[in-house]
Protein backbone atom coordinates (compact mmCIF):
# COMPACT_ATOMS: atom_id res chain seq x y z
CA UNK A 1 0.00 0.00 0.00
CA UNK A 2 2.59 2.55 1.20
CA UNK A 3 3.87 1.90 -2.45
CA UNK A 4 0.92 2.58 -4.50
CA UNK A 5 0.72 5.50 -2.12
CA UNK A 6 4.22 6.80 -2.97
CA UNK A 7 3.77 6.41 -6.85
CA UNK A 8 0.83 8.55 -6.15
CA UNK A 9 -1.53 6.25 -8.58
CA UNK A 10 -3.76 5.95 -5.83
CA UNK A 11 -4.36 9.67 -5.37
CA UNK A 12 -4.51 9.96 -9.12
CA UNK A 13 -7.66 7.37 -9.45
CA UNK A 14 -9.08 9.38 -6.63
CA UNK A 15 -8.83 12.34 -7.87
CA UNK A 16 -10.19 11.01 -11.46
CA UNK A 17 -13.18 9.57 -10.02
CA UNK A 18 -14.39 12.73 -8.60
CA UNK A 19 -13.13 14.08 -11.53
CA UNK A 20 -15.70 12.17 -13.28
CA UNK A 21 -18.61 12.71 -11.14
CA UNK A 22 -17.87 16.28 -11.69
CA UNK A 23 -18.54 15.63 -15.09
CA UNK A 24 -21.78 13.62 -14.53
CA UNK A 25 -23.21 16.19 -12.52
CA UNK A 26 -22.10 18.64 -15.20
CA UNK A 27 -23.89 17.13 -17.67
CA UNK A 28 -26.70 16.90 -15.99
CA UNK A 29 -27.62 19.61 -14.40
CA UNK A 30 -26.78 21.52 -17.63
CA UNK A 31 -28.96 19.18 -19.46
CA UNK A 32 -31.86 20.92 -16.97
CA UNK A 33 -31.23 23.97 -17.29
CA UNK A 34 -31.20 23.94 -20.94
CA UNK A 35 -34.76 22.30 -21.05
CA UNK A 36 -35.85 24.49 -18.19
CA UNK A 37 -34.51 27.78 -20.44
CA UNK A 38 -35.93 26.59 -23.33
CA UNK A 39 -39.01 26.17 -22.21
CA UNK A 40 -39.24 29.63 -20.52
CA UNK A 41 -38.11 31.58 -23.79
CA UNK A 42 -41.12 29.62 -25.75
CA UNK A 43 -43.34 30.21 -23.04
CA UNK A 44 -41.68 33.81 -23.04
CA UNK A 45 -42.10 34.68 -26.13
CA UNK A 46 -45.20 33.41 -27.72
CA UNK A 47 -47.30 34.29 -24.43
CA UNK A 48 -45.95 36.88 -22.95
CA UNK A 49 -44.85 38.86 -25.17
CA UNK A 50 -47.31 37.70 -27.81
CA UNK A 51 -44.98 36.52 -30.80
CA UNK A 52 -44.79 33.98 -33.29
CA UNK A 53 -42.15 31.22 -31.62
CA UNK A 54 -41.56 28.52 -33.53
CA UNK A 55 -40.68 24.89 -32.58
CA UNK A 56 -37.97 23.78 -35.36
CA UNK A 57 -35.31 24.92 -33.17
CA UNK A 58 -36.27 23.81 -29.95
CA UNK A 59 -34.81 20.85 -28.62
CA UNK A 60 -37.35 17.23 -29.27
CA UNK A 61 -37.93 16.91 -25.20
CA UNK A 62 -39.39 20.50 -24.94
CA UNK A 63 -41.50 20.38 -27.86
CA UNK A 64 -43.04 17.02 -26.63
CA UNK A 65 -43.69 18.72 -23.11
CA UNK A 66 -45.11 21.89 -24.96
CA UNK A 67 -47.28 19.90 -26.95
CA UNK A 68 -48.63 18.13 -23.78
CA UNK A 69 -49.57 21.28 -22.49
CA UNK A 70 -51.14 23.05 -25.73
CA UNK A 71 -53.18 19.45 -26.83
CA UNK A 72 -54.32 18.62 -23.45
CA UNK A 73 -58.03 17.40 -23.55
CA UNK A 74 -59.00 19.50 -20.31
CA UNK A 75 -58.19 22.02 -17.72
CA UNK A 76 -57.59 19.47 -15.24
CA UNK A 77 -55.25 17.52 -17.53
CA UNK A 78 -53.65 20.47 -18.83
CA UNK A 79 -53.11 20.78 -14.88
CA UNK A 80 -51.15 17.60 -14.49
CA UNK A 81 -48.78 18.25 -17.32
CA UNK A 82 -47.50 21.65 -15.77
CA UNK A 83 -47.27 20.52 -12.21
CA UNK A 84 -45.12 17.85 -13.86
CA UNK A 85 -43.26 20.50 -15.45
CA UNK A 86 -43.02 22.37 -12.27
CA UNK A 87 -41.88 19.44 -9.86
CA UNK A 88 -39.10 18.77 -12.50
CA UNK A 89 -38.24 22.54 -11.87
CA UNK A 90 -37.95 22.29 -8.12
CA UNK A 91 -36.01 18.81 -8.66
CA UNK A 92 -33.34 20.79 -10.65
CA UNK A 93 -32.79 22.97 -7.65
CA UNK A 94 -32.28 19.99 -5.24
CA UNK A 95 -29.93 18.19 -8.28
CA UNK A 96 -27.17 21.34 -7.71
CA UNK A 97 -27.14 21.17 -3.97
CA UNK A 98 -27.20 17.14 -3.89
CA UNK A 99 -24.42 17.28 -7.01
CA UNK A 100 -22.19 19.82 -4.68
CA UNK A 101 -22.94 18.17 -1.57
CA UNK A 102 -21.59 15.18 -2.64
CA UNK A 103 -18.35 16.15 -4.45
CA UNK A 104 -17.56 17.80 -1.02
CA UNK A 105 -18.13 14.30 0.66
CA UNK A 106 -15.68 12.48 -1.95
CA UNK A 107 -13.15 14.97 -1.09
CA UNK A 108 -14.03 14.92 2.74
CA UNK A 109 -13.44 10.99 2.33
CA UNK A 110 -10.46 11.24 0.30
CA UNK A 111 -9.30 13.31 3.27
CA UNK A 112 -10.29 10.77 6.02
CA UNK A 113 -8.76 8.01 4.30
CA UNK A 114 -5.48 9.88 3.80
CA UNK A 115 -5.42 10.65 7.46
CA UNK A 116 -5.86 6.99 7.99
CA UNK A 117 -2.87 5.76 6.10
CA UNK A 118 -0.37 8.07 7.65
CA UNK A 119 -2.14 6.68 10.97
CA UNK A 120 -1.25 2.94 9.67
CA UNK A 121 1.90 4.50 9.10
CA UNK A 122 2.58 6.20 12.17
CA UNK A 123 5.85 4.00 12.93
CA UNK A 124 7.30 5.23 9.86
CA UNK A 125 9.24 7.90 9.27
CA UNK A 126 8.56 12.19 8.36
CA UNK A 127 9.25 10.57 4.28
CA UNK A 128 6.94 8.05 4.66
CA UNK A 129 4.04 10.20 5.94
CA UNK A 130 4.20 12.45 2.74
CA UNK A 131 2.14 9.94 0.58
CA UNK A 132 -0.43 9.71 2.84
CA UNK A 133 -1.30 13.05 3.88
CA UNK A 134 -0.72 14.45 0.61
CA UNK A 135 -3.69 12.08 -0.60
CA UNK A 136 -5.57 14.03 1.82
CA UNK A 137 -4.64 17.82 0.97
CA UNK A 138 -5.12 17.09 -3.20
CA UNK A 139 -8.28 14.82 -2.48
CA UNK A 140 -9.87 17.62 -0.40
CA UNK A 141 -8.86 20.37 -2.74
CA UNK A 142 -10.33 18.51 -5.89
CA UNK A 143 -13.66 17.62 -4.12
CA UNK A 144 -13.68 21.77 -3.13
CA UNK A 145 -13.09 23.01 -6.22
CA UNK A 146 -15.64 20.37 -7.83
CA UNK A 147 -18.30 21.58 -5.64
CA UNK A 148 -17.52 25.35 -6.17
CA UNK A 149 -17.57 24.59 -9.88
CA UNK A 150 -21.00 23.23 -9.65
CA UNK A 151 -22.25 26.26 -7.18
CA UNK A 152 -20.81 28.75 -9.15
CA UNK A 153 -21.85 27.75 -12.94
CA UNK A 154 -25.31 26.87 -11.43
CA UNK A 155 -26.40 27.67 -8.37
CA UNK A 156 -27.28 30.98 -9.17
CA UNK A 157 -28.55 30.54 -12.42
CA UNK A 158 -30.92 27.81 -11.60
CA UNK A 159 -32.52 29.80 -9.11
CA UNK A 160 -33.65 32.39 -11.33
CA UNK A 161 -34.94 30.31 -14.05
CA UNK A 162 -37.02 28.41 -11.39
CA UNK A 163 -38.62 31.53 -10.38
CA UNK A 164 -38.90 32.71 -13.66
CA UNK A 165 -40.48 29.27 -14.58
CA UNK A 166 -43.42 29.48 -11.45
CA UNK A 167 -44.25 33.19 -13.15
CA UNK A 168 -44.27 31.59 -16.93
CA UNK A 169 -46.49 28.31 -16.00
CA UNK A 170 -49.08 30.37 -14.38
CA UNK A 171 -48.94 32.83 -17.63
CA UNK A 172 -49.21 29.81 -19.84
CA UNK A 173 -52.00 28.18 -17.88
CA UNK A 174 -54.03 31.45 -17.83
CA UNK A 175 -53.35 32.01 -21.56
CA UNK A 176 -54.41 28.76 -22.29
CA UNK A 177 -57.90 29.31 -20.67
CA UNK A 178 -58.17 32.12 -22.02
CA UNK A 179 -57.83 30.57 -25.25
CA UNK A 180 -60.51 28.54 -24.51
CA UNK A 181 -63.16 30.79 -23.01
CA UNK A 182 -63.04 29.56 -19.24
CA UNK A 183 -62.68 31.75 -16.10
CA UNK A 184 -59.11 32.64 -15.49
CA UNK A 185 -59.85 34.64 -12.21
CA UNK A 186 -60.95 30.86 -10.96
CA UNK A 187 -57.14 29.49 -10.97
CA UNK A 188 -55.25 29.51 -8.17
CA UNK A 189 -52.54 31.86 -7.28
CA UNK A 190 -49.34 29.21 -7.07
CA UNK A 191 -48.63 25.68 -8.63
CA UNK A 192 -47.34 23.14 -6.56
CA UNK A 193 -50.06 20.21 -6.85
CA UNK A 194 -52.00 19.64 -10.01
CA UNK A 195 -54.68 17.73 -8.14
CA UNK A 196 -55.19 21.04 -5.62
CA UNK A 197 -55.56 23.50 -9.06
CA UNK A 198 -58.10 21.33 -10.48
CA UNK A 199 -60.11 21.53 -7.68
CA UNK A 200 -60.14 25.00 -7.42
Amino acid sequence: MLAILDSGIFTALYCALIAVMLAAGWRHLRSERNHLAALNGYILVKYRLGHSAPLDKVARDVVEDITRVERAESAARRLMHLDALWKRAVRLEGSVDFWSDLLQKLGLLGTVLGLGFALALGDGGAQDLLAPLGMAVWTTVAGLLGSVAISWKFGRDVDVEVDTHEENLKEWHNALLGERGDDVLAQPAALGSGAEMAKA
